[in-house]
């Protein structure tokens, strides 16, 4: 699921990009954001589930 979702993230990245590049702007920002909200994303997931196994360790013991 995880990899679905950086896909669809990715793919809108790129149409924003492809947007900002028809009204005549730079699209480089618009991809380095959507790639720093999905690394922020892969990581804020990481962090929690890291937690919630840390408890169910402590719990099975």
């Amino acid at each position: 699921m995880p990899t679905v979702l950086m896909m669809q993230l990715a793919t809108a990245s790129f149409l924003f990009a492809g947007l900002f590049r028809r009204m005549g702007r730079n699209p480089l920002p618009v991809v380095l954001l959507a790639l720093a909200v999905l690394g922020l994303g892969v990581l804020l997931g990481y962090a929690i589930g890291s937690r919630k196994a840390a408890a169910r360790n402590r719990r099975e013991l």
